[in-house]
């Protein structure tokens, strides 16, 4: 497991290092789905900042964004937060975005965890 899933009062922070395959990440997106308060979770933030590599198609991105769509419409959660300075991660961010593009999530992509913590609260 290369991933530690961390619950805040209004979202869920996941911190992902190592090696990181599509399957750590949808394993932890449906964990924390599962966690508690998921029905009042008003964002995500997905730190892949100790990230050395990912593996993770844009078939799954698209996989990825379509579960996140529907997830949100039973649930107030409407950021996702993915900080990356890995380039391929930054690059799976772009099809990441396409694909919700007819979603209500809004999406940030930036190199840094204070920046996206501001953004998820709307400081």
């Amino acid at each position: 497991m290369s991933y530690v899933i961390n619950y805040e009062p209004a979202g869920v922070c996941v911190h992902f290092s190592g090696k990181c395959t599509y399957e750590d990440i949808l394993e932890a997106t449906i964990k924390f789905w599962e966690g508690p308060g998921f029905d009042r979770m008003q964002y995500e933030i997905f730190d892949y900042l100790d990230v050395t590599e990912i593996v993770v198609s844009e078939y799954d991105v698209i996989e990825l964004a379509v579960r996140d769509h529907v997830a949100s419409k039973i649930t107030r959660r409407n950021k996702i937060a993915v900080v990356a300075t890995l380039p391929a991660i930054v690059d799976l961010s772009v099809a990441y975005r396409k694909a919700l593009e007819k979603s209500d999530i809004d999406l940030l992509v930036t190199g840094s965890l204070a920046r996206a913590r501001k953004w998820v609260v709307g400081a």
